[in-house]
C-alpha cells in the first residue's frame, strides 16, 4: 500500500487497502473520558458527542436530585460490577440516550431505581442500547421508552423488567442471545 499526503490542505490520496478501524473506536476519538466508581450526579449533566462516560469499579453510580436528566450524546460503558441508579425520593431523574449515542453494557449489570415506589425515572432512547459483554444478563429496571431507538444483544439476556413504550426501534439479538420483555420477576406492560 502506498500512502501520499498531498500538499493542499485536508487532501489525503492513497492506492490500495487502508484499514482505520481501530483508529476510529469510540474510544480513540473520544474528546474526554469521564471514569466513575460510585459517582452521584445530582444536577443535569451532558456527555457530549465523542465523550465516553465509563462506569467501572464494584459501587453503585447514582442519578439522583429533583428533575435531573442525564443527557448522553456520546458513550456510557457500564464496565464494572456496580449498579446504575436511578431516581430520587419524591422526585424525577431521566436518563436520555440522544440520537447517535450509545449505552453499552460491557458486563452483566443493573439499571435500577435507588427509590422504587417514591419516584419516576425513565430511561428514554433514541440511540442505541447495546449489551456486548457478560455472558449472563443485564437488566433494566425503570421504565423504558423507546423512541426510534435500537437495542443490541450480542450475549447474554438483556432483560427490561421496567416495562415502557416502543415506537419504531429496532431489535438486534445474536444467536443464542435474548431480550427479554417480560420483566424477570415480575410481568410489566409494554406499549407501542
Amino acid at each position: 500500500m502506498t500512502i501520499r499526503i498531498m500538499t493542499r490542505p485536508k487532501a489525503l490520496c492513497f492506492a490500495g487497502s487502508l484499514f482505520l478501524n481501530s483508529l476510529l473506536s469510540p474510544v480513540a476519538l473520544a474528546q474526554t473520558t469521564n471514569t466513575c466508581d460510585g459517582c452521584t450526579i445530582s444536577s443535569t449533566y451532558t456527555n457530549l458527542a465523542g465523550d465516553v462516560y465509563s462506569m467501572v469499579g464494584t459501587n453503585a453510580s447514582m442519578l439522583t436530585g429533583p428533575n435531573t436528566i442525564f443527557f448522553n450524546e456520546g458513550l456510557v460503558q457500564q464496565a464494572g460490577s456496580g449498579s446504575f441508579l436511578i431516581g430520587i425520593f419524591d422526585g424525577n431523574a431521566y436518563f436520555d440516550n440522544e440520537p447517535g449515542s450509545i449505552y453499552q453494557f460491557v458486563t452483566d449489570n443493573v439499571i435500577g431505581n435507588s427509590a422504587p415506589g417514591n419516584s419516576g425515572p425513565l430511561f428514554s432512547n433514541q440511540g442505541l442500547v447495546w449489551k456486548s459483554g457478560g455472558t449472563n444478563y443485564s437488566d433494566i429496571e425503570i421504565p423504558f421508552d423507546n423512541q426510534g431507538g435500537g437495542l443490541q444483544v450480542d450475549t447474554g439476556t438483556l432483560y427490561l423488567a421496567g416495562g415502557g413504550t416502543s415506537s419504531n426501534g429496532v431489535f438486534s439479538v445474536a444467536s443464542g442471545a435474548t431480550l427479554d420483555l417480560t420483566g424477570r420477576h415480575w410481568q410489566r406492560i409494554w406499549y407501542g
